[in-house]
């Protein structure tokens, strides 16, 4: 996914710098007010955020997981939730690449939850919520 049409620097909140893009307005802070910092902080920002032709095929669990909190977790009406969901999710597929995963990791997914490995134990209704979010 290229980085938000729009990413930009603003300086905000007592002088801290922050990145603001497209489908978030309240940023993400570079956690300084030095400008030449949070140009550096930016340019991480977008090259993280963009990928390349090649490894567009090779994306991992955590990386969608990751571009999947920046961009959608602070619209939630439970954002605190909804990051343990993805906590839960990253424990287990987290290194997987997305295109390589199988029924047989799901399957695992849904043991290790219902079992406690991951996350608290639990019935298989939460881990169908996470399963939700992975797809």
């Amino acid at each position: 996914m290229p980085a938000p049409a729009g990413t930009r620097l603003k300086q905000r909140r007592r002088g801290t710098w922050y990145i603001l893009y497209t489908g978030n307005s309240r940023g993400v802070s570079t956690g300084t007010m030095d400008r030449a910092e949070a140009e550096v902080a930016l340019a991480k920002f977008i090259a993280d955020r963009t990928y390349s032709p090649e490894a567009k095929g090779r994306l991992t669990v955590a990386h969608a997981l990751r571009d999947y909190e920046i961009e959608h977790v602070h619209k939630c009406a439970a954002p605190t939730l909804e990051r343990h969901r993805l906590n839960h999710l990253r424990a287990h597929f987290g290194g997987k690449i997305v295109m390589d995963i199988v029924q047989a990791d799901v399957d695992s997914y849904c043991a290790k939850r219902k079992s406690g490995e991951i996350g608290q134990p639990s019935n298989s209704a939460p881990a169908r919520r996470e399963l939700g979010l992975l797809r």
